[in-house]
């Protein structure tokens, strides 16, 4: 069977996903693959993140070129791994929607087995430089709501610098330790797909 992969991007809230429902399409597209989730066939790729955020959490892994890119602009294959693990959708300094990907084992999600490892959420591939250093809160201009796009209030800004939890959403994680940030991963053991992202596989598999 040959691998699926849906390219005709999804546009949301402005932005494109892009749904991968194998990982070798995910790795010669974008260079980028996630060994332990969605489908059940494998690709190689030479990059891999350090380990961080305890079980369950994405375990990227790059081509050269890829991390070449981002090393450019000075991130580490940590800072580079946790910025897409974070899940971020919008840049917090202009507002912007982030280009996002969701890797899924589409057959499974559509006979409704949505569990954890069947296909991630968002993951942006392509990352504001204010997170070059793991340290977004101190060195993001924090203008916007990284999830939602919406202008933050001053009040929200305090909160969100605190690692205070907004709308439920933003949650104060150590990775690594003594790096304060940001995640809308839950991580641990691995979180379920979202009902949003559950929408965009099923809507891009049947169209």
């Amino acid at each position: 069977m040959l691998p699926i992969l849906v390219t005709t991007p999804t546009v949301v809230h402005g932005g494109t996903v892009l749904v991968f429902g194998s990982h070798a399409s995910l790795a010669n597209r974008l260079g980028v693959d996630i060994p332990d989730w969605g489908p059940k066939d494998k690709s190689r790729l030479p990059e891999k993140c350090p380990y961080f955020g305890g079980d369950g959490m994405y375990g990227f892994t790059f081509s050269h070129a890829f991390a070449k890119k981002f090393r450019k602009k000075g991130f580490t294959n940590l800072s580079l791994c946790m910025a897409m693990a974070s899940e971020i959708k919008f840049d917090p300094q202009t507002g912007k929607r982030l280009p996002t990907f969701i890797l899924a084992d589409i057959p499974a999600v559509k006979r409704g087995e949505i569990e954890s490892g069947t296909s991630t959420d968002q993951i942006p591939y392509d990352l504001p430089n204010c997170f070059r250093n793991a340290q977004p809160l101190r060195d993001c201009k924090l203008n916007f709501d990284m999830e939602t796009g919406r202008r933050l209030t001053t009040r929200q800004v305090h909160k969100l610098k605190r690692g205070e939890i907004i709308g439920n959403r933003v949650r104060n994680r150590l990775l690594p330790s003594g790096h304060g940030y940001v995640l809308y991963n839950d991580g641990g053991a691995g979180s379920e797909a979202s009902n949003d992202t559950v929408k965009i596989v099923l809507k891009k598999f049947n169209q």
